[in-house]
């Protein structure tokens, strides 16, 4: 492995956005590796969709922290079945689209709080964020 669970940040004030900070799980040959659970089996592209944000966040960290691009992306979801087994989702590189994209929806989210039209969206997610007081008191 080339960094297993490495804290990486990224300035992006030249785009405007604040710095994005994050851990990547495992990077392997320049390949982004990622690890999810699942009770079912993945669909991939429904899983490409899913996580397109993170993957994408994932891609600028690595491009941002060694200067070089990522050659793919690789979910690796360990599917708790009767009979275990991992299923391997393998993506491409992140292509100019979807760091457009990404860009654009941080700009979104950084657009809605500084207007204060902050609207929270509970789920999985908050179980890792250090935001959950304020979002229960919003109203």
């Amino acid at each position: 492995p080339d960094a297993v669970e490495v804290a990486v940040e990224a300035d992006l004030f030249k785009h405007g956005l604040p710095r994005l900070i994050g851990i990547i799980d495992l990077v392997q040959q320049k390949q982004i590796i990622d690890y999810k659970t699942s009770s079912t089996t993945p669909n991939s592209e429904k899983v490409a969709h899913a996580n397109e944000i993170q993957t994408s966040s994932y891609a600028i960290l690595y491009r941002h922290n060694t200067g070089k691009q990522e050659s793919g992306i690789q979910l690796h979801h360990l599917v708790k079945l009767k009979n275990p087994k991992v299923v391997i989702t393998k993506l491409p590189s992140m292509s100019q689209q979807q760091q457009t994209r990404l860009f654009r929806q941080l700009e979104a989210y950084l657009d809605g709080l500084q207007r204060n039209h902050y609207v929270p969206s509970p789920g999985m997610h908050c179980s890792s964020c250090e935001f959950q007081n304020e979002c229960r008191l919003w109203h």
